[in-house]
């Protein structure tokens, strides 16, 4: 009976350490990063795109280019949500596209 139990309790902590690594990885962070976070992080990784180097001058490798393109899309539409953005204000009207 006692080894059983044992087993059981330490079956459910291991479930529960592989449930809190898995959600802890997936966990966004608290709190919204300021604009100018976000627009640095922009330059940063527009840079890396452009040159196809990181900042220490070593070059990304072809399985990540679509990855960095995919993050720097995803990052511009964070930039153009944010409550912070000038185009975001009250009195501002997106200009009428041309047909």
């Amino acid at each position: 009976m006692p080894y059983g139990f044992y087993l059981l309790i330490g079956l459910a902590g291991f479930s529960m350490a592989i449930l809190a690594w898995a959600f802890g990885l997936r966990l966004p962070k608290l709190g919204r990063p300021s604009y100018q976070d976000l627009l640095d992080e922009k330059a940063k990784l527009n840079d890396a795109v452009i040159l196809w180097k990181y900042a220490d001058g070593s070059f990304v490798p072809q399985h990540k280019r679509q990855q960095m393109f995919k993050d720097l899309h995803r990052l511009s539409r964070k930039i153009r949500r944010h409550p912070d953005h000038p185009g975001n204000s009250p009195g501002h009207s997106e200009p009428a596209a041309d047909s």
